[in-house]
C-alpha cells in the first residue's frame, strides 16, 4: 500500500469528484488502492487537488537539493583560473613568433614590389622607410604606388626618412643602393632581430 502514495487518482470516480460528489473513503480505498489513512474523510474535489500536489512539491525539494555548494563554486573557479593561466603563458611565444614572421613578410613584400613596380611601369621606383612605414614611390615624381605597414613594436636598423633601395626599370635593385644597406639589415620584433639579406633581383631571405 506504501507504493501507492504520490500517485494521481485517476480512474471513472474521478468525474464523480469533478462533479463535487463526495466518496467515503472504502470505495476510495477499494477503487484506487490509497492507504487506509488517507481514507477516513470523505474525497472531495479539494482533498483530491492537495494528493494530487504532494507529488510536485517533493519533487521540487529534491531539485532544490541537488544544486552546487559554495565549496564547488570556488574549486571550479580555481580551476578555470588554472587553465586560462597556462593557456596565456603558453600563447605568448607563438603570438611572438607571429609578429616577428609578420615584419619579416612586410619587409619582404615591399622590397618586391619596388622591384615588380620598376618592372612593369619601366620607370625607376624606390623604398623609403618611415616610422613603421615602408613606402615604394615613383623617384621621379614622388608618387606613392604602395605602402606597408610594419606590425607594433616592429622596426629596421636605419633612421627614419631613409632610402633602404632603389630599383631600376628592368626590375633590379640598384647595386649602389644595395651596398649602402646596413650590414646585416636587421628586423627587430618584439626586443628580438632577425639578420636579412636582399639580393639583386629583389629576393630577401634570413640569413
Amino acid at each position: 500500500m506504501s507504493g501507492a502514495r504520490g500517485k494521481l487518482l485517476e480512474g471513472p470516480l474521478v468525474d464523480d469528484l469533478a462533479q463535487g460528489t463526495p466518496l467515503e473513503g472504502a470505495l476510495v480505498r477499494r477503487h484506487l488502492r490509497v492507504p487506509m489513512e488517507a481514507c477516513k474523510t470523505p474525497v472531495t474535489p479539494k482533498a483530491l487537488s492537495c494528493c494530487q500536489m504532494k507529488p510536485r512539491a517533493h519533487a521540487l525539494r529534491n531539485a532544490g537539493n541537488s544544486g552546487f555548494t559554495l565549496l564547488e563554486l570556488l574549486v571550479v573557479a580555481a580551476i578555470i583560473g588554472i587553465v586560462a593561466g597556462i593557456a596565456v603563458m603558453s600563447g605568448r611565444p607563438l603570438v611572438r613568433a607571429q609578429a616577428e614572421e609578420a615584419a619579416f613578410r612586410t619587409v619582404q613584400q615591399s622590397v618586391w614590389q619596388g622591384a615588380t613596380m620598376a618592372a612593369s611601369r619601366g620607370v625607376r621606383t624606390q623604398l623609403t622607410y618611415s616610422g613603421s612605414t615602408l613606402n615604394v614611390t615613383n623617384q621621379a615624381s614622388g608618387a606613392v604606388i604602395r605602402t606597408f605597414e610594419l606590425p607594433a613594436a616592429a622596426s629596421i636598423n636605419v633612421p627614419s626618412g631613409t632610402t633602404l633601395l632603389e630599383f631600376t626599370p628592368p626590375g633590379k635593385v640598384d647595386e649602389a643602393s644595395l651596398a649602402a644597406l646596413p650590414d646585416p639589415l636587421t628586423i627587430t620584433s618584439n626586443g628580438r632581430a632577425r639578420d636579412v639579406e636582399v639580393s639583386l633581383i629583389g629576393e630577401v631571405r634570413l640569413r
